[in-house]
């Protein structure tokens, strides 16, 4: 049942339960206009759920026949009246204004035309019908504006939600003092920590969308790993209390009753009950911050996922379909001359060309880290794709322990990963390609290197080497290219990630 078909039965019921509760002082008059609503709000509910009927048309039907049982009940039974304004709500509800000026003509009609064949058409009589009319054109006002807002489904609203929270974070970020730059916010909170207490070193652990705490943040010389312990971490993190352990400390940091981070350090003494609530209060500030851009990194990550796949869709269903058809249509072209066969025979290697590399665009672009899928399994797949698809023979070696890194961290590293592997593909004539991994969170190493021709001279529309640069960049990453790498062949990508 739809929403406006349950909102005209809960007028239908109530308006019956507002006439059935007159019985006690009314008598046997309002008694048989009661039997007679509750034939026409049983009748209209019935039509309503063969659903063979519009609900306007119903209400029409039922404003007429509740009309014309006023016009038989009159002048000394009004019990029926009331239930005019339903069908007008109703009509309302359904069709909006013309809906409503439907039904309210119908009825109007109706009692006008009944009262001057079957009575005699009074001063107070007509006072009451335009009590009701003007009654019932407000419910069917009101019924017309309930309308618009049960016709929107709860995509629309969400929608709407997410326009006007986008609206109000485009104006606020440009106000924002720190921004929404994740790493350097984090980098804050921990100085404000060492400024607060003496610490030898200190981590920040945030939680992935898998529920994982993994490491997002820490201070120069540290391993987080080393800092504290797990299980204080997650004790921490739901119970959302310090705990203190020697000179370790976890403080988890707290928002709207909602933990957004943990932090780990350990101290140059063993603090105080006094000494971690100074943490926290000082910590608050920064908090809301941190609280600030994991989300807001959250909805990028998002955002840019969706989008990828959304023109992975379109490479592959449009250009990559059309591109091909270019190629059978080749196949039916029968050449005049040798000249003209050697001319299409390179016309369908170049086609057939093309056509792989939007395969790999393809591949690129759904090929991604996710909340089941780490930077590891994404590696070995892409090594797989291309390992299948070229000469080359792929190596890869993977050394990942503990937790992961950071989604964006292991997004950008997978997308430097693919340019270098893809540059190497289409320009180096090499017959080997090694990738290497090495992860140890917040710290990786990515290296692919070949053993081709090394690099080319620069070309004015190549701009691969300057993105790997950005995204090495955007994560704080440090990425070295040699060429040639060794035996005075081949390249070397490598990229670093500390702590």
């Amino acid at each position: 049942m739809s929403q406006i078909r349950r909102v005209a039965l809960a007028a239908r019921v109530f308006s019956l339960a507002a006439i059935l509760a007159m019985l006690p002082v009314s008598g046997t008059p309002t008694a048989d206009g009661g039997l007679i609503v509750l034939l026409i709000a049983a009748t209209g509910q019935v039509l309503s759920l063969s659903r063979r009927i519009s609900e306007t048309w119903i209400g029409i039907l039922e404003g007429a026949v509740a009309a014309a049982a006023a016009v038989a009940l009159a002048p000394g039974n009004d019990s029926v009246v009331p239930y005019l304004t339903v069908p007008v709500l109703i009509g309302g509800l359904a069709g909006r204004i013309s809906g409503l000026l439907r039904v309210i003509a119908t009825e109007a009609v109706v009692m006008t035309v009944g009262f001057l064949f079957l009575h005699e058409l009074s001063r107070p009589v007509a006072a009451r019908g335009i009590v009701w009319m003007v009654t019932g054109i407000g419910l069917g006002l009101l019924g017309a504006s309930i309308h618009r807002l049960l016709a929107e489904t709860a995509t629309d609203t969400s929608y709407r939600n997410a326009a006007d929270l986008i609206k109000q974070l485009q104006q606020v970020s440009g106000r924002l003092s720190d921004g929404l730059d994740l790493t350097g916010i984090a980098d804050t909170l921990l100085a404000a920590a060492s400024d607060c207490l003496p610490l030898r070193t200190s981590a920040l652990f945030s939680r992935t969308p898998a529920g994982t705490i993994t490491p997002l943040r820490c201070s120069a010389g540290s391993v987080p790993e080393e800092i504290g312990d797990h299980r204080a971490r997650e004790y921490a993190w739901f119970d959302r209390a310090p705990i203190a352990q020697g000179r370790d400390l976890t403080v988890p940091l707290v928002r709207d009753g909602q933990t957004v981070a943990v932090l780990a350090a350990t101290c140059e003494y063993p603090p105080s009950r006094q000494d971690l609530d100074d943490l926290v209060a000082a910590l608050s500030p920064e908090t809301l911050k941190l609280h600030a851009a994991l989300l807001f990194d959250g909805v990028r990550s998002s955002a840019t996922q969706e989008e990828r796949q959304r023109l992975a869709r379109e490479v592959h269903d449009g250009i990559a379909q059309d591109v091909a058809s270019l190629g059978y249509l080749l196949d039916g072209v029968t050449p005049a001359d040798p000249e003209q066969e050697s001319q299409l025979g390179g016309l369908r290697e170049e086609i057939s060309r093309v056509v792989g590399e939007l395969r790999y665009s393809v591949f690129d672009l759904r090929n991604s880290v996710t909340v089941g899928r780490g930077l590891g399994e994404s590696l070995s797949e892409m090594a797989r794709f291309v390992g299948s698809r070229t000469t080359m023979a792929v190596h890869l070696s993977l050394d990942e322990s503990g937790p992961r890194l950071r989604p964006k961290i292991e997004s950008e590293l997978l997308r430097i990963a693919q340019e270098a592997i893809n540059n190497a593909r289409k320009h180096s004539a090499a017959t080997n390609l090694w990738v290497t991994c090495r992860v140890r969170a917040p710290e990786a190493e990515l290296v692919v290197r070949d053993d081709g021709s090394g690099l080319g001279p620069g070309r004015d529309d190549s701009h691969g080497l300057q993105i790997m640069k950005e995204r090495a960049a955007a994560v704080g990453a440090d990425l070295e290219i040699d060429s040639p790498a060794a035996d005075s062949r081949g390249t070397c990508v490598t990229v670093r990630v500390d702590r």
